[in-house]
């Protein structure tokens, strides 16, 4: 039996920045939040580079899952051949 080819469709649920400086006292309280995010899910969109840090922007998706329209198709036209 064919597997439905599936792809995917991210969709921004949430956004947010975090800093991370370069300051050796307090770095790891953005280096803590950003992986703190990543964690929940986050994924790094873009860096931003500031003359004392660099500020990520994070977004969190939602990935909605759908089957290829051909393989839907196929599936609709072979339904009464199974």
């Amino acid at each position: 039996m064919n597997q439905p080819i599936k792809q995917e469709n991210q969709i921004l649920k949430n956004i947010k920045f975090v800093g991370v400086t370069f300051d050796p006292d307090s770095f790891k309280n953005g280096e803590d939040e950003l992986n703190k995010a990543i964690e929940m899910g986050y994924k790094v969109i873009t860096d931003y580079p500031t003359s004392t840090g660099v500020v990520f922007s994070v977004g969190l998706y939602n990935v909605n899952e759908e089957v290829e329209w051909s393989t839907r198709l196929q599936m609709y036209f072979m339904k009464d051949i199974w």
